[in-house]
């Protein structure tokens, strides 16, 4: 073979590896909940408002069993239960007591650590829960980012099976940093 064609043939291969390394670079969209915050998010999730009515962002992919919801809590209404002048420690508190409840799962809390993002302070907790299928026992793992905002609590919560949670930490991680209050 001559010079030329060895170098075409190196010039197409070349291409074609990196038009494939491009195909799996996820795509990321930005969410917007009128007014209230902004949070991007991988482009194979969508809408889904089969996991909570309460949830002003619910998106999912069941077949790579990947979860994202955001809950918002004026402090207003927080009040109205008695809840006055609540602070974040409360306020995870709260959630933490409660989240067996609040998921109906048996839950477990694996590891609560302060953080920022974007200028709003927070905890983040990594939770496992435990999930019955049928007569089969199994484990969702994720992350809830409990943040205080101006008028309110934001919980940026993100969730796959166990044995993928390592896979999609950095999108977990990616999608919690790009929480912006409005």
């Amino acid at each position: 073979m001559n010079l030329h064609k060895i170098s075409f043939y190196y010039l197409i291969i070349t291409v074609l590896i990196l038009s494939a390394c491009n195909q799996l670079k996820t795509e990321w969209k930005t969410f917007t909940a009128s007014n209230k915050y902004t949070v991007e998010y991988p482009s194979f999730l969508s809408p889904d408002n089969t996991l909570t009515n309460e949830a002003s962002m619910s998106y999912s992919n069941p077949k790579k069993e990947f979860y994202c919801l955001v809950l918002d809590e004026h402090k207003d209404t927080l009040s109205q239960y008695g809840y006055e002048d609540m602070s974040l420690e409360d306020y995870v508190l709260i959630l933490k007591n409660n989240q067996d409840a609040l998921t109906e799962l048996p839950t477990k809390t694996l590891l609560q650590k302060e953080i920022k993002v974007n200028g709003m302070k927070g905890e983040i907790l990594e939770i496992e829960t435990e999930i019955k299928l049928g007569d089969k026992k199994t484990y969702s793992q994720g992350k809830k980012a409990i943040l205080e905002g101006k008028n309110g609590f934001y919980q940026v919560y993100v969730w796959t099976l166990k044995e993928d949670f390592k896979k999609y930490e950095p999108d977990f991680d990616r999608i919690i940093g790009s929480f912006k209050e409005l």
